[in-house]
């Protein structure tokens, strides 16, 4: 049986290296299945990911932009507060300037007024110790002019008395 041993041998080699083909092949298979798997599945991440990415950049971008629009508003409102302010400012320095003119006119006015009636008292009492003086002088001369004539008349009268006497 040394014949049916080598062809026993024999069988079972062929049946051994055609067993290690099969499971070579299918390793083979399964590996390029797993290959292709893998290769789909990397792919399908990978434009998932460029998907994300592009999903996360679009986001950002819309927050930037927001922001933007957020900062050129606010220096915008700034900006018409700002020449609000300065309209407001320039009225109300206006005003000012009225109300001080107006005030320093009233001043002077006053003051000439002041210096005018302090002027025409001053002139009113010049005048009035003026007149006063006028008066006296006038009636200091009709007093020496009456004793004059008194005078001359009791002297008159005298003499006439003692003429006839």
């Amino acid at each position: 049986t040394v014949r049916m041993w080598r062809e026993r041998q024999c069988y079972t080699e062929k049946l051994h290296s055609a067993l290690c083909i099969q499971a070579w092949y299918r390793s083979t298979q399964s590996g390029r299945i797993q290959r292709e798997h893998y290769l789909y599945v990397r792919f399908s991440v990978i434009c998932i990911q460029r998907w994300f990415k592009s999903m996360m950049e679009a986001r950002r971008l819309a927050v930037r932009e927001k922001q933007a629009a957020v900062k050129i508003q606010t220096i915008w409102r700034m900006y018409q507060q700002k020449q609000k302010f300065i309209i407001k400012l320039q009225t109300e320095t206006q005003a000012a300037v009225v109300i001080q003119r107006g005030w320093h006119s009233h001043r002077l006015t006053e003051s000439a007024r002041y210096n005018y009636l302090r002027l025409r008292n001053a002139v009113v009492t010049i005048q009035h110790t003026y007149r006063a003086f006028k008066q006296r002088q006038q009636y200091l001369t009709l007093c020496q002019a009456v004793l004059t004539i008194q005078r001359k008349y009791r002297a008159n009268v005298l003499t006439q008395e003692t003429r006839n006497l």
